[in-house]
């Protein structure tokens, strides 16, 4: 599969890597600890960041910008998609996120996760599976503003 853990760390192989690069959407690895051990270029131009900068860092710090794209709250360490893999060791299916990248740009993403494991059948990281829905949710919202300005004409008339 090009995964291994050893020494309680996970490593993954260039081969496996390099197939990450021909997915169109964002791909990131982590271990058991949530440290991210692997990044595709999607998943870089997604966050705005440099992979080598962010590898063995924690999907927490990375995601730390994920807010309730109803609310507009920010999402809870816990209750971000590859901790709740990690936590409960099943996978979290797709869910929405509003992200406000370090550069102010906000956008949409949805992320699923499922945890993998080693040969003992312990849980030896997630893998995670991000796609940009950016254009998606404005043209919802743009619909949503032409509904309420066509309800409005409608009484009016």
């Amino acid at each position: 599969m090009g995964v291994e853990v050893k020494n309680s760390g996970l490593v993954i192989s260039e081969d496996l890597l390099r197939l990450f690069e021909g997915i169109g959407e964002g791909v990131i690895v982590t271990n058991r600890f949530g440290e991210i051990v692997g990044m595709n270029r999607a998943a870089e131009k997604t966050f705005g960041v440099n992979r080598e900068f962010n590898l063995r860092k924690s999907s927490s710090a990375l995601l730390s910008g994920m807010c309730d794209p109803t609310t507009r709250r920010p999402v809870t360490p816990q209750n971000l998609p590859f901790n709740q893999t990690i936590s409960t060791e099943r996978p979290v299916d797709s869910k929405e996120f509003l992200l406000k990248r370090s550069d102010g740009k906000e956008f949409y993403v949805q992320i699923s996760t499922s945890p993998f494991f080693g040969d003992d059948n312990t849980l030896a990281g997630t893998l995670g599976i991000l796609i940009d829905v950016t254009n998606r949710r404005r043209l919802e919202d743009t619909l949503t503003q032409r509904n309420l300005q066509l309800s409005a004409i409608n009484r009016i008339a």
